[in-house]
């Protein structure tokens, strides 16, 4: 459509950048004054008087033309908005000051005016040249499904993909449909499409390992689906790497460790079975690490919240889950000095109620879970009071909340809550 535009299109008219033209001119910038040159162009063929005599100069006009000094005089008068010279000419000095004075553009180019004329419309910008309403570009986060049916829609063979920003980042081929490939993925610690990355529908899933309840995911093929009651999913790895007689790395086992370690806030969560402390053990002996040492500067770097913004730190470690047809939000903060939280109490909750109707969420809670407490305070919007208070069985409560030995967002907040609304 563009090439549609450039041969049928209207050449008079030009809305760019000046460094655009320089660009496509190869030219020498002279004066600038104006970073967006928008105009009519002219390009005299004419003897001069007869031209002058015929056409009226303008502050939107933009002049071609060579070493005419009469009409260089005439186009710095009347204030043009561009002056070109092609084929090198020279220019009088008194005709640039007084083109300064009256604040006119000027660009020099080695190509004759044929040539000129000719390239400077290359010069637009392609959003004025795409001006029928057919024009359809994708996103670069749009989903294949969406790209399938919009072009099957508009026939077109081509499209651009664009970003947020609106750059062009290539053309997509209709052809491309059929070159489709599934990306193929092993989801490791969530079973939910909510809680999975962007496009997760997409997608092949080949297998599940996790230690979380069953959400809402479906698969087009049978999988190989692993899921154990442990604390942490990197129990369930470790029984992994033995039934396959594969030898854990030592970086990997401190990983691994790190994550039994978190998940079960070193053993103390309910979560806790005796065979992840069994694995953590073994790995112990495979990192060569103190676990004392190690829990209390992973806890301690782990729980810092400088630098981060309140919305930042209630995003740290948000789930979401559809529960019939609700949605609800759960996030969890852990914490050594729980009064940074209880001091700004009337700022979480202002961001959690904000955080609810942005997204459209029927509710949100927060638990910020005190390690040395070994309990979590209970954040929660205010319209949603009753099912707190049922969910936890207590009379009476109020927004931040201690709940003792509540350690575990899995185990006891979850599914407390889900009780209620279902």
């Amino acid at each position: 459509m563009i090439g549609s535009e450039l041969i049928y299109g209207d050449y008079t008219k030009l809305k760019t950048s000046y460094d655009n033209i320089v660009e496509i001119l190869n030219g020498e910038e002279i004066l600038k004054f104006d970073k967006q040159i928008l105009g009519n162009i002219i390009v005299p063929s004419y003897r001069s008087t007869t031209f002058l005599n015929t056409l009226e100069l303008k502050d939107d006009t933009i002049m071609i033309v060579g070493d005419r000094h009469s009409l260089i005089e005439a186009a710095v008068n009347s204030k043009i908005k561009l002056l070109i010279i092609v084929g090198n000419s020279e220019i009088k000095p008194e005709h640039i000051q007084i083109a300064r004075v009256n604040r006119v553009n000027i660009i020099r180019t080695k190509y004759d005016t044929f040539r000129a004329s000719k390239l400077i419309n290359l010069s637009n910008y392609c959003k004025n040249l795409l001006t029928d309403e057919r024009n359809i570009s994708f996103n670069e986060n749009d989903y294949y499904d969406y790209f399938k049916e919009r072009s099957m829609k508009y026939g077109y063979n081509n499209y651009p993909v664009i970003d947020n920003d609106g750059v062009c980042l290539g053309l997509i081929r209709i052809t491309d449909i059929n070159k489709k490939n599934r990306k193929k993925v092993i989801l490791v610690d969530h079973n939910d499409s909510e809680q999975s990355a962007e496009g997760i529908s997409e997608a092949e899933i080949l297998e599940i390992v996790d230690h979380h309840n069953i959400g809402a995911l479906t698969t087009n093929m049978p999988i190989n689906f692993r899921s154990m009651t442990v604390g942490s999913t990197n129990t369930i790895l470790y029984s992994m790497y033995v039934e396959n007689n594969v030898q854990i790395p030592k970086q990997i086992a401190g990983l691994m460790l790190s994550g039994i370690i978190s998940d079960t806030l070193k053993f103390t969560s309910p979560t806790t079975t005796e065979y992840d402390k069994f694995v953590a053990d073994r790995l112990l002996s495979i990192s060569g690490l103190d676990i004392d040492e190690y829990a209390k500067l992973m806890f301690k770097q782990g729980t810092k919240l400088k630098g981060k913004t309140i919305e930042e730190i209630i995003e740290g470690d948000l789930k979401t889950y559809n529960v019939d047809s609700k949605k609800i939000a759960i996030s969890q903060v852990l914490t050594f000095d729980s009064d940074e939280f209880l001091n700004k109490k009337d700022d979480y909750l202002k961001a959690i109620d904000n955080m609810k109707k942005s997204r459209d969420f029927d509710l949100f809670v927060l638990c910020v879970t005190d390690i040395l407490k070994s309990g979590s305070y209970i954040f929660y919007d205010e319209a949603n009071e009753q099912i707190i208070q049922d969910a936890f069985n207590i009379d009476s409560i109020f927004e931040g909340f201690f709940l003792e030995k509540c350690l575990s967002r899995k185990k006891q907040v979850v599914p407390a809550i889900m009780n209620i609304l279902r």
